[in-house]
């Protein structure tokens, strides 16, 4: 697509690729000057087109406009064709992949992942795109450096030996979580898991082996793939509901909730079962956003996309409407796409952001498809006192009732994520680089020039918008850039790596190359290119996401903090860090949903005379 999200990863490659080329300092480059080799940085393999989810003859027969925009965003043929040294034929033309001329066409020293945003397809190959990438980078041998997907499986070396991932993924949890049973004296536990990867509860019930006493129910929803938003199947996320019930039927106060890390849906869902009260307590691991966003966030668009109302918005609009009906709760969200798209200042004049809010089309969906409560601009002006101009969401108030609910039941709930250890200074050096950047740097730098015409006054969009590049920096795009710190350090690993490469006199001749193509049919190979994938997965620098080194699964080191739910945002507070091999050191003490700082027993306590404990009423 050619929209402002497509430009800021373009903004930020081919940042890095000019403060490379102009020699910029280690505040930048964590490479001395006296070190660097002065090698080219060249990129190549993506496309400025992708695929169309609908062909020009289906949207004729709809009665659509044959040019319209409905392009699938994350594609691995581009990748793919990069691995495989593919020549330019008709595919190169007619998808614009950006790729070199025939002559000079070999393997890419490494492939930097995707991301899991930007699609519209729920098929497996565009919602993970990195998948099938890693799949064939096993057979040429080419390092992919992630940086965005969390998911389990890539930690699997036997199937991705070629992966290395720079975002760090919590692949440790049931450590921590045993060290919370162990703090608290836990008994009697419920674990509710997707069953997409069982290592988190195989730990768990290794970490507790030495304790018999110790009764486990786990609750395994089987599922081959985590329950998403994008492509909603209301079965996959009735499962979450059911296991909760389950589990409210054998009265389990402590709840162990392993979650896919894809949306916060996970939360909403719950409240259904009517298993949480003041006397259970909730323990989440595996969350999106790393326990580091509201349950509820505020609308003001500081926690961007990663965020409930984002799965609502998505999960319940469009394609996904029937299925999201058949569920329990009657919350819709409204997204505010003049917030998204307009300047801070627009936002001021509640017509302009009414107009251009209902008369946006995102894809092939008119605005009525997205906000049916409210389907023209005159409903939002005169008639929707919930349609905050200054809010990224419109909450409808249909869902008031059932957010009131996760207030009660989720308060004092515990949340486990991954530690963030984040060099706040690097990202600001890099920020302040990057946003000092016109948009003729960038083309001088190799960004393809089409993309930038967004900025052109005679653009449609920016007619509509009059969005610059100096606003979208001084705006939306300060926070999309923290989050996606993880693909400069990706594109700097790779930096780092060829110039020790190079500096061991790697590729110097041709024995010693990395990229060399298989000759014939057999699986032959030069040693430099395991040698190769080596001094990647053996390279160690100060990145902008902390200390980038990696461990025998090619992962991150990972720390652990366990926050506490409270307020009317279930806001989420640190009280604890684990540190693997450590163990568990509390820096405050959690309040649980009872208002206590003792937690919730694992069982009804003793019923007193002339009463008895029935696991029907939970109670005595």
């Amino acid at each position: 697509g050619r929209g402002h999200g497509e430009v800021l990863y373009l903004a930020m490659i081919y940042g890095l690729r000019k403060a490379w080329m102009d020699q910029e300092g280690t505040d930048l480059i964590p490479i001395p000057l006296a070190k660097r080799m002065g090698f080219p940085m060249n990129i190549t393999g993506h496309s400025d087109m992708w695929a169309y989810t609908l062909s020009a003859e289906q949207l004729n027969a709809y009665g659509l406009d044959p040019s319209f925009d409905t392009r699938i965003e994350n594609h691995p043929m581009s990748g793919l064709r990069a691995m495989a040294a593919l020549k330019q034929d008709d595919y190169t033309s007619q998808y614009g992949l950006m790729e070199p001329l025939d002559e000079g066409r070999t393997r890419p020293h490494c492939i930097i992942g995707s991301t899991p945003f930007g699609t519209l397809s729920g098929v497996l190959p565009h919602t993970t795109t990195d998948l099938p990438i890693s799949h064939a980078a096993t057979f040429y041998e080419t390092p992919v450096v992630g940086w965005a997907f969390q998911d389990k499986q890539f930690s699997d070396k036997t199937n991705h030996k070629y992966y290395l991932r720079i975002n760090r993924v919590g692949l440790d949890y049931a450590a921590a979580v045993v060290g919370l049973i162990r703090e608290y004296n836990f008994k009697r536990l419920g674990v509710v898991t997707s069953g997409t990867n069982r290592k988190f509860v195989r730990d768990l019930q290794d970490g507790l082996d030495s304790a018999s006493d110790i009764e486990l129910w786990v609750e395994d929803m089987s599922l081959e793939n985590e329950c998403s938003d994008g492509s909603f199947d209301e079965a996959c996320h009735k499962k979450v509901i059911n296991s909760m019930t389950r589990l409210k039927e054998q009265d389990a106060r402590i709840i162990i909730h392993e979650q896919g890390a894809l949306t916060q849906l996970d939360n909403y869902w719950t409240i259904f079962a009517d298993l949480l009260r003041n006397d259970t307590l909730l323990i989440q691991v595996g969350v999106l956003g790393d326990c580091l966003t509201p349950m509820l966030p505020p609308t003001t668009g500081e926690y961007g996309l990663d965020v409930l109302w984002e799965n609502i918005r998505k999960a319940s609009n469009m394609n996904n409407r029937g299925g999201w009906d058949q569920m329990p709760g009657d919350c819709r969200v409204c997204p505010n796409w003049a917030f998204r798209d307009l300047p801070t200042s627009a936002l001021h004049n509640r017509t302009k952001v009414a107009e251009y809010t209902s008369q946006r089309t995102e894809t092939i969906y008119e605005w009525s498809s997205f906000c049916p409560e409210k389907p023209t601009m005159e409903d939002i002006l005169y008639n929707c006192t919930w349609c905050d101009q200054y809010a990224d969401f419109w909450i409808t108030p249909a869902c008031e009732d059932e957010l009131e609910k996760m207030r009660e039941q989720l308060a004092g709930s515990l949340c486990i994520g991954v530690t963030r250890k984040d060099n706040d200074t690097m990202i600001d050096k890099w920020e302040q680089y990057l946003s000092g950047l016109s948009a003729a740097d960038l083309i001088a730098a190799g960004a393809p020039a089409d993309f930038f015409e967004l900025f052109s006054a005679s653009h449609p969009m920016f007619q509509s918008t009059n969005v610059t590049l100096a606003s979208l920096w001084q705006g939306a795009w300060r926070q999309e850039f923290r989050a996606k710190a993880a693909l400069i350090d990706a594109l700097l690993l790779a930096i780092v790596a060829f110039n020790d490469w190079v500096r061991a006199a790697g590729d110097s001749d041709a024995s010693l190359s990395s990229t060399s193509l298989r000759v014939g049919f057999r699986t032959t190979h030069n040693t430099a290119i395991i040698n190769w994938l080596e001094t990647v997965r053996g390279s160690s620098f100060s990145g902008l996401t902390g200390d980038v080194a990696f461990n025998p699964s090619q992962e991150r080191k990972v720390d652990y903090t366990v926050y506490s739910a409270h307020g009317p945002h279930l806001a989420l507070a640190p009280v604890a860090s684990f540190v693997v091999g450590q163990g568990l050191a509390f820096t405050s003490a959690p309040v649980f949903n009872n208002g206590e700082s003792t937690p919730p027993p694992d069982r009804e306590p003793k019923c007193p005379a002339g009463s008895q404990y029935t696991r029907e009423t939970r109670g005595c």
